[in-house]
């Protein structure tokens, strides 16, 4: 088993949401994971797919927290108006 198919598997693994690849596609990668580089560019490329994924989702939780955080300051800042 390739590493690049160990990674793909735990990138699906975490994101269950996403469609899985077409069978033209798995099987262009599996061409490339049969060379050095072609591997290491696979593995670059999920790689680089789970951080852009993570970064999202950062961005989105951070974004949710703000949120919550700038409501309860607003219904705090409305309880002490005289």
């Amino acid at each position: 088993m390739f590493f690049g198919d160990v990674a793909q598997q735990v990138l699906f693994a975490q994101q269950s949401d996403w469609q899985a690849f077409s069978p033209g596609e798995l099987e262009r990668m599996h061409d490339r994971a049969e060379t050095l580089t072609g591997a290491a560019i696979s593995v670059a490329a999920t790689a680089t797919e789970i951080m852009i994924r993570f970064n999202i989702d950062l961005c989105d939780s951070t974004r949710q927290a703000t949120r919550r955080i700038v409501q309860e300051k607003l219904r705090g800042a409305s309880h002490c108006r005289l």
